[in-house]
């Protein structure tokens, strides 16, 4: 699987990563796993969080 960020999202998830590298070693590193795993639990199941059917603009 192949994720890519936008660019302006890319540098301020790197920026993250490093200031809590900066803060305590392994957290950057702990907190880069946790989106990783996000992105691919969304992958996976890509249903949970859509409406169950169309949302429509009439009202």
């Amino acid at each position: 699987m192949n994720v890519e960020f936008h660019p302006e999202a890319e540098v301020e998830f790197i920026g993250a990563v490093d200031y809590y590298e900066a803060h305590e070693v392994n957290v950057g590193l702990a907190f880069a796993r946790e989106i990783r795993a996000t992105i691919l639990r969304t992958w996976i199941i890509p249903p949970r969080g859509q409406a169950s059917k169309p949302l429509s603009d009439a009202a």
